[in-house]
């Protein structure tokens, strides 16, 4: 038996493939930085142009109020994003709530997981196999869309990415440091996203086909401990999300087969993009000499899948797509690989940009206006703003906590009117929701000006009033009817913004 520069066994009659990706010649450095900066310019180029959108606003909502009460909120909802929200808290502190400041550590996350895709490459592959695993990852649309997210989903596939390397290199030279590198990675991928743990079965099953000549017994206790006492920090997590499941996700319709290839076009949207990929990956199936690191890097794309797809049969679903976008690494690191196979080498190059150019089209449409809202809160608040006086008042719809929160986090720092119909803020509500006044008479202050922000298209023919599309509640229309009038109505893309004076 002959052996690669990586170690694999190879027999001396092996593919021309086998040999060419057993070299580890490019310099680390050229391996993960290339694939890091392009994942990060995709992911901050733009960013100020969609407007956010609710899982984004409810992330600001939590985020942007003190500790206690952020604290006081993770006991009712949302306890499974308390370590992200906890983070943006501080974040927020640093670097201000805009738009881009908010995204800004989603994109520098998605970024160190492209260098991690990389390495991760490298060290099954080969430096090349690395660098061009990374890039296929840089230009795939959603890696730029979950740039582009305040959200914890960027931050899910770094720590992924992050736990798989360090599980090779614990494999390849095991030590406690290495060790104890990896089980720090499994709490963050814990603390941010439950159901990533499910990685945690194929990286078992890396390290059973690590040593399939000889007992694995020795690396699966060394596993086993290393796991066990990483999750232990995120039980209270579990034990939250079991309590609040009902809260958060029941909107989740349980999978069907047709999930599972739906779940591919989400994650990575254009047929020109994702066939190739897929292509590409299936590709390296057929590397004897390589297979079995194929195959566990397959593993680590399919298991847990398939593991949540089972699992959501059940009583509650947690198949969606982004919930399982850090599936994306292993498909990457193949077709990274099956480029570095490719000759002549700048051939593996030209079908990067390829792929970039048939990206191009899903690239711009991820940073429209349009593309995560049917309505433009953010045009809204600026026609607010334009005609504020101070001490106006405004009226918006609480049953959309998202549209309510949009409006407020659009209008600049010395525009505040009142929430006229406001009895507590989330905050103060110890939620992600603002809660109602119950008797909307009594809590019509002095105000001489309410803006009225309604969502809607047309009004229902004869109708004058904005809120007669019924998002306002009836209560609270007799009380402005009662003593306010309209002076004049804006419509900017589905929402009305109507001055209203008092009578």
């Amino acid at each position: 038996m002959a052996q690669t520069a990586m170690g694999i066994d190879v027999a001396d009659g092996s593919t021309r493939v086998g040999r060419r990706i057993g070299r580890r010649s490019l310099p680390l450095y050229l391996c993960w930085a290339p694939p890091a900066l392009l994942t990060l310019v995709l992911g901050v180029l733009g960013s100020n142009r969609p407007p956010m959108w609710g899982d984004e606003l409810a992330s600001w909502v939590a985020a942007d109020r003190s500790v206690p009460q952020l604290v006081a909120m993770l006991r009712h909802i949302d306890g499974v994003y308390g370590v992200y929200y906890l983070f943006l808290h501080f974040w927020i502190g640093l670097f201000g709530d805009s738009a881009v400041s908010l995204r800004l550590p989603s994109a520098l996350a998605m970024a160190g997981a492209a260098a991690f895709i990389a390495l991760t490459g490298r060290k099954q592959f080969s430096g090349r196999a690395g660098l061009l695993a990374g890039l296929v990852f840089a230009v795939i649309p959603a890696v730029s869309r979950y740039s582009q997210e305040v959200r914890a989903y960027a931050l899910v596939m770094c720590a992924v990415a992050a736990s798989t390397w360090l599980l090779l290199r614990a494999l390849e030279r095991p030590g406690v440091w290495r060790w104890f590198g990896y089980g720090v990675s499994v709490t963050f991928v814990g603390w941010f996203q439950l159901v990533a743990l499910t990685v945690l079965l194929p990286h078992l099953l890396v390290i059973l086909l690590q040593y399939p000549r000889v007992r694995p017994g020795r690396r699966v206790l060394e596993f086993a401990l290393t796991a066990g006492v990483a999750v232990l920090p995120v039980l209270p997590l579990v034990l939250l999300g079991r309590r609040q499941v009902g809260k958060q996700i029941s909107w989740i319709s349980r999978p069907t087969p047709d999930s599972i290839p739906a779940l591919w076009d989400a994650m990575y949207g254009p047929a020109l993009v994702a066939l190739p990929v897929l292509v590409l990956a299936a590709m390296t199936l057929g590397w004897p000499s390589n297979r079995r690191r194929v195959v566990q890097v397959l593993l680590i794309g399919v298991v847990p899948v398939f593991a949540v797809y089972l699992v959501s049969l059940g009583g509650t679903s947690y198949f969606i797509a982004r919930y399982l976008m850090f599936t994306l690494i292993a498909w990457t690191v193949l077709a990274g690989a099956a480029l570095a196979a490719v000759r002549p080498r700048f051939l593996g190059f030209v079908a990067i940009g390829l792929l970039g150019v048939a990206s191009i089209s899903a690239q711009q449409g991820i940073r429209q206006p349009t593309d995560r809202v049917n309505y433009d809160e953010r045009a809204a608040a600026a026609v607010v703003a334009a005609g504020y006086r101070p001490g106006d008042g405004l009226v918006v719809p609480h049953d959309r906590t998202i549209f309510d929160a949009s409006i407020k986090f659009y209008l600049p720092d010395d525009v505040r009117p009142r929430d006229v119909f406001q009895a507590a803020s989330p905050a103060e509500a110890s939620d992600l929701v603002t809660r109602n006044c119950p008797d909307p008479v009594a809590c019509l202050g002095e105000e001489q000006r309410i803006w009225l922000v309604t969502l809607g298209g047309d009004l229902p023919q004869g109708a004058k009033e904005p809120y007669a599309q019924q998002n306002l509640d009836k209560a609270q229309q007799d009380a402005l009817n009662s003593r306010y009038h309209v002076v004049k109505t804006t419509r900017v893309y589905n929402v009305w913004v109507t001055l209203m004076e008092r009578n």
